[in-house]
């Protein structure tokens, strides 16, 4: 019996043509072939005209196996799954992050040194502005002044030390009253001098008035003052007892330029008396003059 072939009839352009089942294995035998040359980066010789008996040797086979392979492993690498491509862009981005990370303290770092670094230019150091003080007047200096006066009464208590001044007055003399210790003291004269102190003690015995003469010291004087109260107290006395005095013009000019105080104020005005008693001798302007003395004398004492 003849061997039956096994076919395909195709109807083409209205004719019918059978393949056999022979040719289809040959034809897929050479797809096959052709496959498997393209895998291994055979050329296809025979189907290239260009090509003219082509000899291929099994070392250049090999090694384009080998770089197909390289080909395939860097596919198989780079072309994963999508979990493998989100798992290496996440460690590039750490990477990345990291590196750009340390740069930044770095350059931090440097920005701090450089702030902390003292300049090495020269840098003038601006001198502190000097700030204009009132310079507080200096404190007038003061001195003490022993003088000599005339001593009327002590007394234990301030009243009765008034009640004799009061007395004093009406019959017209010069009385003050001093605080020494804890006692009053009732003065009614005042000089520089114990023989002119005495001389008057005498004069104002003899017209009823008990006194004696008797040194004191006038406390923190100024020293300015204290000359001129001097020259006033030693004419004064002088008036008090009728003789004649000298000119005290000099003491009031030296007053008339100083600051005006109360007691300045009062060595004028003693000025001005004994000026009055130069030109008319009145006992009125002398007994004046030595009870504006005796007061300042009173506002200096301790």
């Amino acid at each position: 019996m003849d061997k039956q072939t096994k076919g395909i009839t195709v109807k083409i352009n209205g004719q019918e043509k059978t393949f056999s089942e022979e040719i289809m294995q040959h034809d897929e035998q050479e797809q096959a072939a052709t496959t498997e040359e393209e895998e291994w980066g055979i050329p296809n010789i025979e189907h290239d005209a260009n090509v003219a008996d082509k000899v291929v040797y099994i070392e250049d086979l090999r090694d384009i196996k080998k770089k197909n392979v390289k080909l395939a492993k860097k596919k198989a690498v780079y072309g994963g799954t999508p979990f493998k491509k989100a798992l290496m862009i996440g460690i590039l981005a750490a990477v990345i992050g990291t590196g750009l990370g340390m740069a930044s303290l770095r350059m931090l770092t440097a920005n701090n040194l450089e702030a902390e670094t003292p300049s090495s230019s020269i840098v003038t150091a601006q001198q502190p502005t000097k700030t204009e003080t009132t310079k507080p007047l200096p404190a007038a200096q003061s001195a003490n002044l022993d003088v000599f006066t005339v001593q009327a009464g002590v007394f234990s208590t301030e009243k009765a030390a008034k009640e004799g001044q009061d007395e004093l007055k009406k019959k017209g003399y010069a009385a003050s009253v001093v605080k020494k210790d804890e006692t009053y003291l009732l003065f009614i004269g005042v000089g520089m001098n114990q023989s002119d102190a005495k001389s008057l003690a005498g004069t104002y015995k003899g017209n009823g008035v008990d006194s004696f003469a008797k040194s004191y010291t006038i406390q923190s004087l100024d020293q300015k003052v204290t000359p001129i109260y001097e020259q006033l107290a030693g004419q004064s006395v002088q008036a008090a007892l009728g003789q004649d005095i000298d000119s005290v013009s000099d003491a009031e000019k030296k007053l008339t330029n100083m600051k005006e105080t109360s007691e300045v104020k009062k060595l004028r005005e003693v000025c001005q008396l004994l000026d009055s008693y130069r030109k008319d001798k009145k006992a009125e302007d002398a007994t004046k003059a030595q009870e504006l003395l005796l007061t300042v004398l009173s506002d200096h004492t301790s």
